[in-house]
């Protein structure tokens, strides 16, 4: 809840990691029936509930960096938030997991490309694009093409595809 929140409110402190900011928004999100921290199966649900808010989850995965384990359907709501997924156990063995807003998708991503500068990335398949346009163009062939685990770009399907 607070790395969604603190999406969408950013503060101008330049410690924007404290609960205290987001305190005061807190009520400003619908989670009826939701439990925290909230299972990726219920993005969905948080995204009913919430119809300005759409959510895509991220996390790492084995040999391929970062993958997406939950791809928004939504795509013209007014707040768009993607979250890095952070799991681990305790001492007891506990599983834990934690969700981190991605400031900027460029950044996650930025070693997939020589390109020193902001890139735009497709959130179907994590690749940047230098220009907008191009992505633009990539999405719907991602939309059509992403397999089951999504898809990741290979040489042959950039050389075929704008």
């Amino acid at each position: 809840m607070y790395a969604i929140l603190s999406a969408i409110y950013p503060p101008s402190d330049p410690n924007p990691n404290r609960i205290s900011h987001y305190l005061t928004y807190v009520n400003t999100l619908n989670v009826t029936g939701l439990t925290f921290p909230l299972p990726v199966r219920d993005v969905p649900k948080f995204e009913k509930l919430n119809p300005t808010i759409s959510v895509n989850v991220l996390c790492e995965g084995n040999d391929e960096g970062f993958v997406p384990i939950y791809i928004s359907k939504e795509r013209n709501r007014r707040h768009h938030v993607n979250l890095f997924l952070l799991e681990g156990t305790d001492e007891q063995g506990n599983d834990l997991q934690h969700y981190v807003w991605i400031k900027s998708m460029s950044r996650l991503v930025a070693g997939r490309t020589k390109h020193g500068h902001q890139t735009y990335v497709c959130n179907l398949c994590l690749h940047p694009f230098r220009e907008k346009e191009v992505l633009d163009r990539r999405i719907p062939y991602c939309e059509r093409h992403t397999r089951k685990k999504f898809c990741t770009p290979t040489r042959k399907t950039r050389r075929n595809v704008p």
